[in-house]
């Protein structure tokens, strides 16, 4: 593929720039998001990272490429700290 375009498949795009070792960070790096998300899904003053998550999630896999999508980025690490804020305080 030529400079600026991209598979439309957050998945695909990883494996084909990355190889077996990107996508397998990659995997590891949602696993954890998902299971912090399920931490915090219960406090209400935090879902709202939650719905932006979703959203950019959903959108990039299909709409943007995974490395310039900078707000799917942002919102999965705040996910990731307040899912480690949430286990600290329980």
């Amino acid at each position: 593929m030529g400079p600026g375009f991209y598979p439309h498949n957050s998945i695909f795009e990883v494996m084909m720039a990355t190889g077996l070792v990107g996508l397998v960070c990659f995997g590891n790096w949602l696993y954890n998001v998902f299971k912090a998300a399920r931490k915090i899904i219960n406090q209400s003053q935090f879902a709202w990272t939650l719905y932006l998550l979703i959203q950019y999630f959903i959108l990039g896999l299909t709409s943007y490429s995974v490395f310039t999508n900078s707000y799917f980025w942002y919102f999965s690490a705040i996910v990731i700290w307040l899912g480690q804020k949430t286990k600290k305080n329980a």
